[in-house]
């Protein structure tokens, strides 16, 4: 269910749940964030959600999430939550220059295609947006974010990183993101960062190679939360998987 493209209040939430069991129906993936929403209370980093959710009503409290999972569980149905990134982010990250931290994203832009920077060339789909994973601090927020989610939901026995239509491009291509001229992520790429990048940026095992490295990154943050709270680390960790088609040069895919 996708409530980061269309917020859905609580009620609509286990109007679902209960249709499922019904159903017989036992697995909720929750397609929590996106570029358009972070509609998530995230107590040790509020920005997220004064930036993130569409509006001062329309996001899950911390309550609102234990009382989904709650109610999920007394009716057999597992909540697997899936905060979408490196790509498909923009709301909620929008807040690091003025707090000093620097572009947390990158390609960002709004849903008009008359701005200086439309969407259309950056992203599939508007707004466009991905993780600048070139900025050191959007790996400690991050770690925050994951560490309240586990908090939130219980330790969840199964989490999802997302991980789809990486926009990685170039110059020439008629999408272009973390390979554009001008991209803090491509200055990564030349500065090699992790020993990712040896062949430059013409070579895609570049970007390839500092994706994975970002993955497990992230996997780690995510199980140091399941630590600190002294929780079982989670059954499985999903990553979003490609066709085996490929896109290279614009849209990149784990496969």
């Amino acid at each position: 269910i996708d409530s980061a493209r269309q917020f859905l209040p609580v009620p609509a939430m286990k109007e679902t749940i209960r249709a499922m069991a019904y159903s017989k129906l036992n697995a909720l993936h929750w397609h929590l964030t996106d570029t358009a929403s972070f509609p998530l209370e995230t107590p040790s980093q509020p920005n997220m959600t004064r930036h993130g959710a569409y509006g001062p009503e329309e996001f899950y409290s911390v309550e609102d999430v234990r009382d989904i999972v709650a109610y999920a569980t007394a009716r057999g149905v597992r909540v697997i939550p899936e905060l979408d990134v490196p790509a498909h982010t923009y709301a909620g990250w929008q807040w690091g220059p003025e707090a000093g931290l620097g572009d947390l994203v990158t390609c960002a832009s709004g849903w008009d295609q008359t701005e200086l920077h439309p969407w259309a060339g950056r992203s599939l789909e508007p707004p466009s947006g991905q993780l600048n994973i070139a900025n050191p601090h959007v790996h400690r927020i991050l770690a925050d974010v994951y560490a309240d989610v586990v908090q939130s939901f219980g330790g969840p026995s199964m989490v999802h990183l997302g991980g789809d239509e990486v926009i990685v491009g170039n110059d020439g291509s008629f999408v272009a993101c973390w390979n554009a001229t001008g991209s803090p992520v491509l200055q990564g790429v030349r500065d090699n960062m992790e020993g990712c990048c040896a062949g430059g940026r013409a070579d895609k095992h570049s970007f390839y190679n500092l994706w994975v490295n970002f993955t497990h990154r992230a996997t780690r943050s995510l199980r140091a939360a399941y630590r600190a709270a002294n929780l079982t680390a989670p059954d499985k960790i999903l990553q979003w998987g490609g066709t085996g088609t490929g896109g290279e040069p614009a849209i990149y895919n784990m496969f």
